[in-house]
This record gives structure tokens, sequence and C-alpha cells, in this order.
């Protein structure tokens, strides 16, 4: 099976960008056979993306000042839209969030929930600024999120 690593986020709005810039640091990795890099500035980006038979691995920044840095990995499921520290829409900058995105693609059958999963990498919401560059404590845990990213993703096109 096919599987599309995603960074999602704005490079430009400072920690935001974590997402995009996991992806940068992909691109220079060996990727297994047929395993794919995208970026996507948002949900509704995120959409366009989407097939049915593939399977995504979605990297994302998810407010939790607490735990800057910690990685998280996340079903559809356990994502709620509107509500709670796991929904995208209460910790998203983006117009359209991914747990809406992904209702909309599900309803769709543009995309099996089975075969996704939402890496979420803890930011402090305070760092998403216009122009500011990515926290250093961000910038220590890309190498990490890339090698989960493709852990999660090699489980998903075993699956």
């Amino acid at each position: 099976m096919k599987v599309t690593i995603v960074g999602l986020g704005n490079a430009a709005r400072g920690d935001d960008g974590v997402g995009p810039r996991v992806i940068d640091a992909l691109t220079s990795a060996a990727l297994p056979k047929d395993t794919f890099l995208a970026r996507a500035a948002d949900g509704a980006a995120l959409l366009e993306l989407l097939e049915p038979n593939r399977a995504y691995v979605l990297v994302d920044a998810v407010a939790a000042p607490e735990q800057v840095g910690a990685l998280h990995c996340f079903e559809p499921h356990e994502l709620r839209p509107g509500a709670g520290p796991l929904s995208r829409s209460s910790t998203s900058s983006h117009a359209l969030g991914v747990a809406e995105s992904l209702g909309i693609a599900t309803a769709l059958e543009q995309v099996n929930p089975q075969r996704v999963r939402l890496l979420g990498i803890a930011i402090d919401p305070r760092q998403v600024m216009l122009g500011a560059a990515l926290s250093p404590e961000l910038e220590r845990v890309i190498p990490h999120a890339g090698a989960e990213a493709l852990t999660i993703a090699a489980r998903l096109r075993d699956a």
C-alpha cells in the first residue's frame, strides 16, 4: 500500500511550521518503497491530497505548552472537532482543522480513517507568530519526529 506522509502547517508562522519542517528533513532521507511526502498549509489543502487507496501519516503541531517537543500519535476517532485538547479545532490556527477535514473526506469516501494517523508534535501556541523562526526545542525534535513518521508509515503499509 502507498503511504503519504503529510506535513501540515505554515512554515512562516514559527512553531506552526513544524510539520513542513519534518517533511523538509525527510526529503534527504532514503524513503522506503511506496512512501511519499507532501505538504498542506491547512485542512482544506489536506482535502485536496487525500485519495481512497492510500494510507496517511499527518504530521502537525498540537497545542500542549507543558510538553513542548513531545510526540503523540492519534487515530482519527481521537480527534474531536471543536472540543478538548485532542481537537485540531481548538488547537488549530487553520480555518478548517484536521478533524473536520478527515470527517469530510471519510463521508465522501475519499479516505479510510483506519489508514490515517496523526503524529502530533506538542508546541506552545505562544510561539506561533508570523515571521518567527522554529523554536530550538522543536528544531531538536525534527529528526525524532521524522523517524517516528517513517515507523508509523511502515506499520500502516504493512497492515
